[in-house]
């Protein structure tokens, strides 16, 4: 946790104004509508609308992106084309992210009507079960509110069925389903 002499009320001014003029996102900490047991952290990230904004602000663009980059990089820039999906198709998806205080989180939650999705990033061409441990805490702190539908999103190039239920789908292919059939 990185602290600041910056009052509160200025650093909610300043990411208001970043996110009224589209320059930031904010992506809520997932609140269930239920009473639940589990302790949920109540974190918003925020995102910049274009990755290279990002990486000019962290001072990494005039150089390759490392493989410690990568990973974060891939996950804000699918996040993203998932919020610009929801606004411009004016689809009413609710997003935002889960963690839990005991680490087990999920990169984006969209909850639509009759269900919740469940969205694990990973940047890598490879996927294991061990991957959807976040998807399954999430559904079990749903309960029967809403269905749970569990996905990885990856850069591989392979459509799978792991054994746990969870689908992994190749990113171009995620996308694609968001557009077309929600």
């Amino acid at each position: 946790m990185y602290e600041t002499e910056i009052p509160k009320e200025t650093v909610r001014r300043y990411t208001t104004l970043l996110e009224d003029t589209l320059l930031i996102f904010r992506l809520p900490a997932f609140s269930p509508r239920r009473k639940i047991t589990r302790r949920i952290a109540q974190r918003d990230k925020f995102l910049f609308f274009d990755i290279g904004v990002r990486n000019a602000i962290l001072g990494i663009h005039r150089r390759p992106i490392t493989l410690e980059q990568k990973g974060p990089a891939f996950k804000q820039w699918l996040t993203l084309q998932v919020i610009y999906i929801n606004r411009a198709l004016r689809k009413d998806w609710r997003l935002s992210s889960y963690r839990t205080e005991r680490g087990a989180e999920v990169d984006l939650l969209v909850e639509r009507q009759d269900d919740i999705l469940g969205v694990e990033i990973e940047s890598g061409r490879n996927v294991s079960p061990a991957d959807s441990r976040g998807l399954f805490s999430l559904a079990e702190t749903v309960g029967d509110y809403k269905p749970v539908r569990k996905w990885i999103v990856y850069t591989g190039m392979r459509r799978q069925l792991l054994e746990n239920g969870v689908l992994v789908l190749p990113y171009a292919e995620a996308l694609k389903e968001l557009d077309a059939s929600f």
